[in-house]
């Protein structure tokens, strides 16, 4: 893994840790296999 994937998993981990209820089930941060993150919401 390079140093610049390691940099981004680490915000993505803290991003959820600050907005998620639940960070290790998240809801709005997600990791797409072979596209990235996602954030995801519902307008309702």
């Amino acid at each position: 893994m390079t140093r610049s994937r390691q940099t981004v998993d680490n915000f993505i981990v803290r991003f959820r840790k600050y907005f998620e209820a639940n960070p290790q089930r998240p809801q709005y941060f997600q990791s797409l296999r072979s596209v990235g993150y996602v954030f995801d919401h519902d307008d309702r």
